[in-house]
Formats: C-alpha cells, sequence, structure tokens
C-alpha cells in the first residue's frame, strides 16, 4: 500500500513537472541536438573540420546569420572531442554530443533566453 502511495505522488509531482515544460522549448533543442547529431557523425567519419565550414559558407544566401552563427559553434564544439575509430565509439560519441547539446540549450532557453 505505501509503495501506491508513493507511486501515486511521483505520478503527481511528475505531472507538475510535466506541465512547466515548455514544448517549444523541446521542438527547438531537439532540432538542434538532431543537427549537432549530424555534425559529429561527420566528425567521427573523418571529415575536416574547413570543408564542413567552407559548406556552411557556402550556403551562406540559404541561412540566417545566427543559423550560421549556430553552425559554426557546434563544428567547433563537435572537433574539440576526438574521434573514435570503432562504429560502438563513434556512435556513443554522436549520442553524447547530441544530449549534451540538447541539455546545454533546454537550459539556456528554459532561463528566458526565447
Amino acid at each position: 500500500m505505501k509503495r501506491m502511495i508513493a507511486a501515486g505522488m511521483l505520478v503527481l509531482c511528475l505531472g507538475a513537472e510535466a506541465h512547466a515544460i515548455d514544448q517549444e522549448i523541446v521542438e527547438k533543442c531537439g532540432w538542434l541536438s538532431k543537427t549537432a547529431g549530424k555534425i559529429m557523425a561527420i566528425r567521427q567519419s573523418g571529415g575536416s573540420l574547413e570543408h564542413f565550414l567552407r559548406l556552411v559558407s557556402e550556403r551562406r544566401g540559404e541561412l540566417t546569420d545566427a543559423e550560421e552563427t549556430l553552425l559554426e559553434k557546434l563544428a567547433i564544439a563537435a572537433w574539440q572531442r576526438p574521434q573514435f575509430r570503432t562504429k560502438e565509439y563513434q556512435e556513443k560519441a554522436i549520442e553524447e554530443f547530441k544530449n549534451d547539446t540538447f541539455e546545454e540549450c533546454y537550459r539556456r532557453l528554459s532561463k528566458g533566453g526565447n
């Protein structure tokens, strides 16, 4: 019985917390996280930072200044992390980078930086 009460309290607490989560921020940060994962995949496959930044620069007319700056910052952050040889560690590096990016984005935007 005590377990059921504790479980019910947990659900109520989590339910209250869930209302505080801004879905717009989750969507923005989810998009950013996916983008970060793609950039890290390029990094892990041996792509060069110079080549990636040249590609971003070539799309200058299609990107806003903010998007271009964001892609540059993500790329530099990705290339500051190690490149791995095995598929397992490459996938782990990609997931960690995605998660770190989502967390940082969510923390910043949920503090009023919309």
